[in-house]
């Protein structure tokens, strides 16, 4: 693998993770609530951009999210378990896509740090398939 490929997957890594451990304890405000709903969305995003760009690097053609994971699943890249993780993730990401959803605050939180545990599971399993199988 290139160099600059390396770096790039290593900086989508680490800006999800510095992303994700820094984020405050559910907060009061709805105005900080939202803002980091938006950036739980885009962690989710950038997420799927590192499964494209493992897919790209493994000579995969490139699909819809959902395809793009059942491909990675397919890859024994993602676990079933995994795999069903992601798409609850995803679903929250477009259940509150247009706003927080009218949930019970502690429900939120509590599938906000689902969905925490689950990306940073996930970097740690695309860390593995970079490091492994794209490594030259």
């Amino acid at each position: 693998m290139k160099e600059t490929r390396a770096k790039e997957y290593a900086d989508h890594f680490e800006h999800i993770e510095a992303t994700l451990k820094g984020l405050p304890e559910w907060p009061s405000d709805p105005v900080v609530r939202q803002s980091d709903l938006a950036i739980i969305h885009s962690c989710i995003d950038e997420s799927l951009n590192i499964s494209r760009m493992i897919l790209k690097d493994l000579g995969h053609e490139l699909a819809d999210d959902e395809q793009n994971m059942e491909t990675l699943q397919e890859e024994f890249i993602l676990t079933d378990a995994m795999m069903d993780r992601m798409s609850e993730a995803l679903a929250f990401r477009d259940l509150t896509n247009s706003g927080a959803p009218d949930l019970d605050g502690v429900i939120l939180m509590e599938k906000i740090e689902h969905v925490k545990f689950t990306l940073l599971e996930l970097m740690n399993l695309f860390k593995e398939v970079v490091e492994d199988d794209l490594a030259d």
